[in-house]
């Protein structure tokens, strides 16, 4: 009988039947993730010291000193900057990011180098604060986390291998709770601009930091940003069911995502949010997809029964089995749970999400209608006032949108946010104000233009002006992209005494 089986399916691979196996797919989340690690510990790098080094506008020094004496116990917050807060061990835990996503990615001790990676990101947004985590960073977490279970017990690569299906339907969960979860947040948020359709015509100006594509997109007319919306609805709210449907249902859903996600990155700047979502997509294509395609790969990576040891498999399925139950405790169970009752209950469930294991999502829930930018300015004398230069952050108004790709820089970024609150409540953009008034050289390097050098200025302020795109006519005449109106002051004069 087992010869006759084995027959059976040597025929069916013989024929390309690949219908249940992820095996390519694995190979490219796994990589894919690790690369993507890679981009935010280097964009993270080049930022870390002037956000949080011992001169940076939020020392984790100061952060890990408080949650000390406050004595906060060590899974409330499990991060490794319980070990040293120095300046040469931020750089010490991003040099390590990089270099273990780059072993991840070539296939060297695959599992423990996602894991290494996975916790590293995971302690630098849990130190955090303002400028971390926004939500691909808790994304990244928690695919990074899954796409560590989808190696196996190797020392090096698994070119070979029949891959986790488990995982894959966790990978499935994942993505229909992202994209389900971005529709029902428009829609539950009850603002006007998602209701009547009308929300893309705001978003491509009001965005945080718009590209070129926003400018030409913002100056289509109505019924494109109608249209658009609706489509956004399509995807969000009805092609995540796809993914229950079957296999081909899935490659209408990968490419629907994959459309938005190509839309998304054609008329905005997020980071790395965009390609780890794209990597996510590719848990939807079995390997017949691309055996079809590129008939080449059957050669290289035919499916072999699993081999995987007993204690990744029994890990597995503690995996699944936490998640699911996560996902009815947060669904069915938390809902339903008496205020300030359920303590067992609800300290069970706070574990997970500080490990960023599960996560909740919704971009743009509601939708910003214009655009205030907060414009920082220094004075010898309190009469003449020069701007500091962002990189990115829009401000001059013949400024073209900047193209980002995967580098998310998180000042210019948290810039955008001050228009919902006060300045008295926004305690970074003080720590801002106060690196720039004793001259800071890393807060300094954060910028593109310092128009003090060699000698700090006495006074700051941070004056709110409204920005809108011009149109095609008044960027013709006028050379301009933007154009602004003084709104009030943000914060008010300060200086050192």
């Amino acid at each position: 009988m087992s010869e006759r089986w084995q027959s059976v399916k040597t025929s069916i691979i013989s024929h390309g039947g690949y219908h249940d196996s992820w095996q390519i797919s694995a190979m490219v989340l796994v990589k894919g993730t690790a690369l993507i690690y890679l981009i935010a510990f280097s964009s993270l790098w080049v930022q870390i010291q002037g956000l949080y080094g011992t001169e940076g506008i939020l020392p984790i020094q100061d952060f890990m000193r408080q949650i000390q004496q406050v004595k906060l116990p060590f899974w409330e917050l499990p991060s490794i900057f319980w070990i040293s807060q120095e300046d040469w061990f931020l750089n010490l835990i991003c040099a390590c990011g990089i270099l273990t996503s780059i072993f991840a990615m070539i296939g060297l001790l695959p599992i423990l180098t996602m894991a290494v990676s996975w916790y590293l990101y995971l302690s630098v947004c849990l130190v955090g604060q303002d400028f971390i985590p926004f939500q691909w960073d808790t994304f990244l977490c928690e695919i990074g986390f899954l796409a560590i279970f989808l190696n196996p017990f190797k020392i090096y690569d698994f070119s070979k291998g029949k891959t986790s299906q488990l995982i894959i339907w966790l990978l499935w969960l994942l993505l229909f709770k992202l994209m389900f979860g971005s529709g029902v947040v428009k829609i539950a948020s009850n603002d006007p601009s998602w209701l009547n359709l009308t929300a893309l015509s705001f978003h491509y100006e009001s965005q945080p930091i718009p590209n070129p594509g926003a400018w030409l997109l913002a100056q289509l007319p109505g019924w494109f940003h109608t249209t658009s919306v609706g489509f956004t609805f399509v995807v969000e709210l009805l092609l995540p069911f796809g993914i229950l449907l079957g296999r081909r249902p899935r490659y209408f859903v990968f490419l629907g995502f994959f459309l938005l996600q190509i839309l998304i990155m054609f008329s905005g700047n997020y980071g790395f949010f965009n390609l780890v979502t794209t990597v996510l997509l590719f848990s939807l294509l079995d390997d017949a997809v691309f055996y079809s395609r590129f008939p080449t790969l059957r050669k290289k990576l035919q499916p072999h029964e699993p081999s995987d040891h007993s204690v990744l498999l029994w890990l597995r399925r503690c995996v699944a089995t936490i998640i699911v139950g996560l996902y009815s405790f947060h669904f069915l169970v938390l809902p339903n749970l008496i205020p300030n009752q359920d303590y067992v209950l609800k300290d069970l469930y706070r574990l997970p999400k500080r490990l960023m294991i599960f996560n909740t999502y919704g971009l743009f829930a509601v939708m910003t209608t214009n655009r205030p930018e907060m414009i920082v300015e220094g004075s010898h004398d309190g009469q003449n006032w020069k701007p500091y230069i962002f990189q990115y952050k829009i401000q001059q108004t013949d400024q073209i949108p900047p193209i980002i790709w995967g580098h998310m820089p998180r000042l210019d970024w948290q810039m955008w946010f001050l228009q919902f609150r006060p300045c008295a409540q926004n305690r970074w953009i003080q720590g801002l104000v106060y690196r720039l008034l004793i001259d800071s050289q890393p807060v300094l390097d954060l910028l593109q233009e310092n128009p003090f050098a060699g000698k700090a200025p006495r006074y700051i302020r941070v004056n709110q002006y409204n920005y809108r795109f011009t149109s095609w006519a008044e960027q013709a005449k006028s050379g301009n992209y933007w154009e602004r109106s003084f709104t009030k002051p943000y914060c008010p004069i300060m200086s050192l005494k």
